[in-house]
């Protein structure tokens, strides 16, 4: 699955996916937020990250969640709270019947949507400057297990 263009991962420090994805992709670059939730509300950082992105020629930015992230793990578990903010992010997709899959896939959704904003990417998604996917990964074994490309 390697391309020819460069690649950035967002994702979460402690699932250590670095190895896992490199494997399957290639070399890349890393962002990493606790449970893969982001914030570009600072915009020294959104425009650091931009810079970033253009100075590198990265062309696709892949938002990755694994089904055994700790934050995930503990919000279906109801284990006691960290006090993170991607804690309560969580909190508020949770649902009675959700699986890991499940809360993953909808936290990939609900940042998918959010990185489609005019001021953080989404004048460079309909510019075709950059694409986006989300990966759900199981590193536990080895594999990923759903993947969306997302266009504006």
């Amino acid at each position: 699955m390697c391309t020819s263009h460069q690649q950035l991962f967002l994702i979460c420090p402690f699932c250590q996916l670095e190895t896992f994805l490199t494997q399957q992709f290639g070399n890349a670059f890393f962002l990493t937020a606790p449970a893969s939730v982001f914030y570009f509300d600072e915009d020294e950082y959104l425009a650091g990250v931009k810079q970033f992105i253009e100075d590198e020629g990265i062309q696709r930015i892949y938002l990755v969640g694994d089904v055994s992230c700790y934050f995930v793990q503990n919000t279906l578990n109801r284990q006691r709270s960290t006090y993170l903010r991607c804690e309560n992010y969580i909190k508020e997709l949770l649902t009675e019947s959700d699986s890991a899959f499940s809360l993953t896939h909808k936290l990939l959704r609900r940042q998918k949507y959010e990185l489609t904003d005019e001021r953080i990417f989404g004048t460079e998604i309909q510019q075709n400057k950059l694409q986006v996917q989300t990966l759900i990964t199981s590193v536990r074994t080895g594999e990923i297990l759903k993947g969306e490309k997302m266009y504006a």
